[in-house]
């Protein structure tokens, strides 16, 4: 079957910020008197015809967004409500929902992320021609916060750890860390939903879905020459970004 890209993409904005301690969604923090999302919408603006932002279910969410968001980026948006706290798993499952799933591949990026460099992180792979369910463009970095590992002789992933879950077997020194970058088949909708519903209620983890179905799913990690993102989840990374910026 023909793997058709679609010129969308979904942009998680539905988390609580609660890392960041922050009174206002962490993409709406200003950056020299812009909302942060601006400057990634900025680069996304020039290769999607779709911007897929799930944000909060609560009645001031929307109206903040589009408050914050500059009037010429938001006729490509379409807002979709998510339920806040149920994780970024759930954000993309409700982005991916509002897509009629036929096998085709959709970009996910993080919306807390900077890009560097927009034609590596986006114009590159807009003619993927091999057949995974999911791409991940990774590089090494010397401190991952998630670390990818690979089937022996192989680019797709066989792991994917998270620093987070303290796992003291794993050396977090050094290895291969995504760019808040995905490259999804629209049809993983159904191992999504089906992941969901054995949560019994828990958030909805992206990376963790990932690591289960590593063994089911074809996730191939793209090693990238260089960095192409940047992103935030605390107070201290926010400032290493408004000095980039």
């Amino acid at each position: 079957m023909e793997i058709r890209f679609l010129r969308k993409i979904i942009i998680p904005c539905a988390g609580k910020s609660s890392r960041m301690k922050s009174s206002v969604p962490k993409q709406l923090l200003k950056i020299k008197g812009r909302a942060a999302i601006n400057y990634l919408l900025e680069e996304v603006d020039k290769y999607f015809e779709t911007i897929i932002i799930p944000i909060p279910n609560d009645k001031s969410s929307k109206e903040l967004f589009k408050k914050n968001i500059e009037d010429h980026f938001l006729s490509k948006i379409n807002f979709i409500e998510s339920e806040a706290g149920s994780g970024d798993g759930q954000a993309v499952l409700d982005g991916l929902s509002s897509v009629k799933a036929k096998g085709n591949l959709i970009f996910v990026c993080w919306g807390d992320t900077f890009i560097i460099d927009s034609p590596l992180a986006f114009e590159k792979h807009l003619n993927i021609s091999d057949d995974a369910d999911i791409f991940v463009p990774v590089i090494f970095d010397k401190k991952p916060y998630v670390k990818y590992m690979l089937k022996e002789n192989s680019e797709f992933i066989e792991n994917i750890y998270l620093s987070i879950d303290e796992n003291k077997e794993i050396n977090w020194e050094e290895g291969l860390a995504d760019q808040s970058i995905f490259i999804i088949k629209d049809s993983i909708i159904q191992q999504l939903q089906d992941y969901k519903n054995d949560l019994n209620g828990s958030p909805l983890n992206f990376l963790r879905f990932m690591n289960l179905f590593s063994k089911s799913l074809k996730i191939k990690a793209l090693k990238m020459p260089k960095r192409i993102s940047k992103s935030y989840n605390i107070a201290s990374e926010f400032l290493d970004i408004k000095s980039f910026i």
